[in-house]
């Protein structure tokens, strides 16, 4: 369960990129009574490392728009999202309503919490309690000016296929 959040970017129409802070992991288990000493210990470092990574600062969700999508994915699945005069992408269609994340859209190569929403992403009123978490970095710059003189906003994102999790990754690096 994310607990803590801070806001890394702010997307067209309603879409909001949060970086997850800090997260509350809860045990589904019968009971933790019934863990011998040792499986204790080991269920306590197991979730002490994944509560680390969790809280490591590179996972992240949007609000408005399903953050395992790229923007030309995304316009390739709505339907709408290419004017039709000019084949250019509507902005509009792809962070407003149409662009909220749907279990069926969601591109599971960067979807890390796939498992972990699907109980939630079949029942349409439980729905916006769990959205899809991706690994990388986003960041916003504002400002920016082309030598036109025309200014504007860029958000960047960038994402860690899900496949490819794991203490080398994490520690080392992939190509270490």
């Amino acid at each position: 369960m994310i607990t803590k959040v801070a806001q890394a970017a702010t997307g067209p129409g309603r879409a909001a990129w949060w970086q997850i802070k800090d997260v509350e992991l809860v045990s589904v288990s019968a009971s933790k009574q019934d863990l011998s000493a040792s499986r204790a210990v080991d269920e306590k470092e197991y979730t002490d490392m994944l509560r680390e990574l969790l809280n490591s600062g590179s996972f992240y969700y949007c609000t408005g728009f399903d953050a395992t999508l790229s923007c030309q994915r995304a316009a390739g699945l709505l339907p709408g999202a290419r004017a039709p005069s000019s084949g250019r992408l509507d902005l509009g269609a792809i962070f407003g309503e149409g662009g909220a994340w749907s279990p069926m859209r969601a591109d599971p190569r960067f979807w890390w919490n796939r498992w972990h929403c699907f109980d939630f992403s079949t029942v349409q009123e439980a729905s916006h309690f769990a959205r899809p978490v991706i690994n990388g970095f986003v960041t916003e710059a504002a400002g920016l000016q082309v030598a036109g003189g025309s200014r504007f906003r860029m958000v960047l994102v960038s994402r860690r296929g899900a496949g490819r999790q794991g203490t080398r990754f994490n520690r080392r690096g992939v190509d270490s």
